[in-house]
Order: structure tokens, then sequence, then C-alpha cells
């Protein structure tokens, strides 16, 4: 079986605060399907960022801090899960609007 914990590492996003653009990086082990989605505190989805097929290694996305809609969201606390492979990791992210 494989062990959940080491499929996948999800670094720490950077900036974070951040108030334009948060980078958000990731180690794939092997070949996979990525999702990654931003929710808000209560758990609603606010903007998908991937669901895609990639190859193993390193990757990273950048995050606007707008919703689905493009429009640009609210100050707060958000947390972006990536997932694969059903393993999932979470990061909190604080967005300051300036």
């Amino acid at each position: 079986a494989v062990d959940p914990t080491s499929v996948f590492e999800l670094y720490p996003v950077s900036p974070n605060p951040f108030s334009s653009f948060v980078n958000i990086s990731y180690c794939l082990p092997h070949d996979g399907n990525v999702r990654i989605i931003v929710y808000d505190i209560v758990g609603r989805e606010v903007f998908a960022l991937a669901d895609q097929f990639l190859t193993s290694g390193v990757h990273s996305v950048l995050w606007d801090g707008r919703n689905t809609a493009g429009q640009r969201i609210e100050s707060g606390i958000y947390f972006c899960i990536v997932e694969i492979d059903g393993c999932s990791r979470a990061q909190r992210i604080t967005l300051l609007c300036q």
C-alpha cells in the first residue's frame, strides 16, 4: 500500500499574507491528475486553479485573489487544497486587500 503521507509535498505558499499574487508550489513524485481549489473560511469554493494531468516534479501556480467570476475578493483567510490520487494537502492563505 502507498503511504498517503508520502504521495506529494505542498510547499509553504508565498508571500503569505499577500495582496496581489500568491505562489503555490508542490512536488509530485509521479504523474497524476492534480486539483487545486481555493476555499473561503466557511468552505465555499472560491476559485479552481487547476484540474489537470501533470507529470512528476515541482510545479507552481499563481493566484491573484480573484474568484471564478474574475472579481477581486475581500481580505480574509482562505484555504488552498491541492489533491492528487485522493490525497490532499492544505495551506492557509491570508489575503490583505489594499
